[in-house]
C-alpha cells in the first residue's frame, strides 16, 4: 500500500478503533470476493449448458440477446411497470390540482377518493375494490360493536393465507399480480384500521369525515400494493400534505428517479448476464453438479438480485408518494452490508417492520399478564421468556402467514427466530470491560465480529430457503454448512475442493465482512441519529 493510500484510511478511520491499514485489508477483501462471486455464478451459468435455457426470454433491448425471467414476481412486476407509472403519474397531477381547487374539506375527500377508486380499478379491478371495501366494512362494525381487535387480526390472516381460493382474480397474469397485491395490503390496512378504532374509542367520533379518511387510506394509490403506513401516520401526513409539498425539493427527488433508473439497467444488465436466480428456481440437482464455491457464490447473487428488485418494488410508489408530500418508510438496506440480523428485519421491508412492532410486539410486551407476572416474580429466565419470546414468536408467526405455510419458509422462520436469539442473548451477556478489563477497544471489535459470525450464519441460510425453490436451500444449508461442519470437525479441510475447506474460507471471509459492517455501522451511527427516527428515502 502507498503512502497516500495508508494516509488516506487513516483518516476515514478517524476515531474508530481499528487502524486504516488494517480495515484496508477487511474492504480489500470483502470487495474482491464480491466480484469473484459474480463471476463464479455467471462461470456456472455458462456450465450447465442448455439446462437453464427454459427460463430465458427474448430481451425487450435487443432480438440477439436473452435475459433470465424465472423470477415470477419480477417478471409481472416488469410487465404491470407502464401502468403503474402511468396511473401514479396521473395521481401526483391530478392530486395537486385537487389542492389547489379550493374546495371544502368533504368536497376535496369525496373528489380524491373518486380519482383513487378509479386508478385503483384501472390496476386492479371494480369487483376486486368493491370486496376489499366491503370487507373492511364489516371487519370494522364488528370490531366496534365487539371493542376487541382479535377478529380482525384472525379474519386478515385467515384473508392473507386463503386469498388465492377465495377472492376473485383476473384472467391477465399482470392484472393478477396487481390484485393480488391489492388484497394482501389492503389486509393489513384492515388491521390497522381496527387497531386503530379500538385504542382510540373513546376521543375519536365515528362521523363522515373519519369514514373519508378511512377510505383515502384504503385507497392512496401508492401505498396501496407495496408500502405499508400505519393509519396514524397517512392521516398524519394527508393533513399537513401542502406544507411538505411546499418544502419539497425536486432536485432529490430528480436524484432518486435517477438512481432507480440506474439500479433498473444495472438488475437488467444482471440478469443478461447471469442465470442465478434461475438456478434458485430449478430442481436442486442442478446445483449438484457444481462445486461448493459456485453453489456458495450463486446464493450470494441471488440475494443481490433479490434486493435490487426490492429496492425498485418499493422505491417507485415510495418516489411518487414523496412527490405528493408523503413520506413513506425507506428503502431496503442493501444486503451486501448486514451482518447483525436484526438490521435486516428492521431495515429491509420497513413498513412491515413498523406494523409488527407498533401493533403486535410492543402490545404483546406491555401486555398486562406478562407485565404483572415480570414486575411479581421478577427478570428471571420464565418471565423473560413470556415476555420477550412469546411476543418474537407472535411476530414470526404472522410474518409466516405473511409470506405463506410452506416448508421453506418455516426453515426461514426459524432460522431467522435463531439468529435473532443469539444476537439478543450476546446483547444480554456482561460488557466486555467487566470480564477482561485490560482488552483493548481494537480487541473488543474483533472479538465482537468473530462471534457475530453466530447471528450471521443463521440468518444467511435462512434467506437461501426462503429465495429458492423447495429443496434448495436445503441443499445449499446441507452442502456448505452441515456437511462443511462435519469435515471441520474431523478436520477434514486440507483440499480446497471440499466442504470443510470452502466453510472455514466462508468463515474468515465473515469475520472480515463482520468488521466491514462495524464500522460502516459506526459511520453511519451520527447520521442515523440526526434523522431522529424520520423515515429516510435514501438507500442504504
Amino acid at each position: 500500500m502507498t503512502t497516500k493510500s495508508a494516509k488516506m484510511w487513516f483518516k476515514i478511520s478517524g476515531n474508530y478503533p481499528i487502524g486504516g491499514i488494517e480495515l484496508c485489508f477487511y474492504f480489500v477483501v470483502w470487495l474482491s470476493h464480491s466480484l469473484l462471486a459474480f463471476l463464479l455464478a455467471t462461470n456456472a451459468s455458462r456450465s450447465v449448458g442448455h439446462w437453464l435455457d427454459h427460463w430465458l426470454e427474448p430481451s425487450s433491448y435487443s432480438s440477439a440477446l436473452r435475459m433470465d425471467n424465472s423470477d415470477i414476481e419480477l417478471k409481472l412486476f416488469r410487465q404491470s411497470l407502464p401502468n403503474v407509472l402511468g396511473a401514479f403519474a396521473i395521481n401526483s397531477v391530478v392530486f395537486r390540482l385537487i389542492l389547489r381547487l379550493g374546495l371544502s374539506k368533504n368536497g376535496r375527500s369525496l373528489l380524491l377518493i373518486s380519482v383513487w377508486f378509479a386508478l385503483n380499478a384501472y390496476l386492479a379491478s371494480v369487483r376486486c375494490l368493491l370486496l376489499v371495501i366491503f370487507a373492511t366494512f364489516v371487519l370494522l362494525s364488528v370490531t366496534l360493536l365487539s371493542n376487541c381487535q382479535l377478529f380482525a387480526w384472525a379474519f386478515a390472516i385467515l384473508a392473507i393465507a386463503k386469498v388465492s381460493v377465495w377472492a376473485p382474480f383476473s384472467s391477465d397474469p399482470a392484472k393478477y399480480y396487481r390484485e393480488f397485491n391489492f388484497y394482501l395490503y389492503s389486509a393489513i390496512k384492515a388491521i390497522n384500521l381496527s387497531v386503530f378504532l379500538v385504542r382510540n374509542r373513546p376521543a375519536i367520533r365515528l362521523d363522515f369525515e373519519l369514514a373519508m379518511e378511512f377510505l383515502q387510506y384504503l385507497l392512496y394509490p401508492p401505498f396501496s400494493t407495496a408500502v405499508i403506513v400505519l393509519f396514524e401516520d397517512f392521516r398524519c401526513q394527508f393533513r399537513q400534505v401542502n406544507e411538505q409539498i411546499s418544502r419539497l425539493k425536486m432536485s432529490s427527488l430528480f436524484c432518486r428517479a435517477f438512481r432507480l433508473l440506474f439500479w433498473f439497467f444495472v438488475l437488467d444488465f444482471l440478469l443478461h448476464l447471469c442465470k442465478a436466480n434461475a438456478f434458485f428456481n430449478s430442481p436442486f440437482s442442478l446445483l449438484e453438479h457444481l462445486n461448493h464455491y459456485e453453489v456458495a457464490s450463486i446464493a450470494y447473487v441471488v440475494g443481490h438480485l433479490f434486493h435490487l428488485k426490492y429496492f425498485l418494488i418499493f422505491g417507485i410508489p415510495s418516489l411518487f408518494a414523496s412527490f405528493d408530500g408523503f413520506h413513506s418508510p425507506g428503502a431496503p438496506i442493501c444486503v451486501a452490508r448486514v451482518a447483525k440480523y436484526s438490521q435486516m428485519w428492521r431495515y429491509f421491508d420497513r413498513g412491515l417492520y413498523n406494523f409488527l412492532k407498533e401493533q403486535l410486539y410492543i402490545p404483546l410486551i406491555t401486555f398486562g399478564a406478562f407485565a404483572s407476572v415480570h414486575r411479581q416474580i421478577g427478570p428471571n429466565l420464565a418471565t423473560i421468556f413470556l415476555r420477550h419470546f412469546v411476543p418474537m414468536f407472535a411476530v414470526f408467526a404472522f410474518v409466516l402467514f405473511w409470506h405463506g405455510l410452506s416448508p421453506n419458509y418455516f426453515c426461514w422462520v426459524s432460522l431467522s427466530a435463531t439468529a435473532l436469539i443469539a444476537e439478543r442473548i450476546g446483547q444480554s451477556l456482561p460488557k466486555w470491560h467487566t470480564i477482561w478489563p485490560n482488552c483493548s477497544e481494537a480487541t473488543f471489535v474483533r472479538l465482537k465480529a468473530a462471534s457475530m459470525l453466530f447471528t450471521v450464519i443463521p440468518g444467511i441460510f435462512g434467506i437461501f430457503f426462503f429465495l429458492g425453490l423447495n429443496g434448495v436451500g436445503a441443499f445449499v444449508f446441507r452442502s456448505l454448512f452441515l456437511d462443511g461442519l462435519s469435515q471441520i470437525l474431523s478436520l477434514r479441510i486440507f483440499s480446497s475442493n471440499s466442504a470443510g475447506f470452502v466453510l472455514l474460507h466462508l468463515f474468515l471471509l465473515g469475520f472480515c465482512f463482520n468488521n466491514v459492517c462495524l464500522f460502516i455501522d459506526a459511520k453511519l451511527k451520527p447520521a442515523n441519529q440526526r434523522k431522529n427516527g424520520k423515515g429516510s428515502e435514501k438507500s442504504e
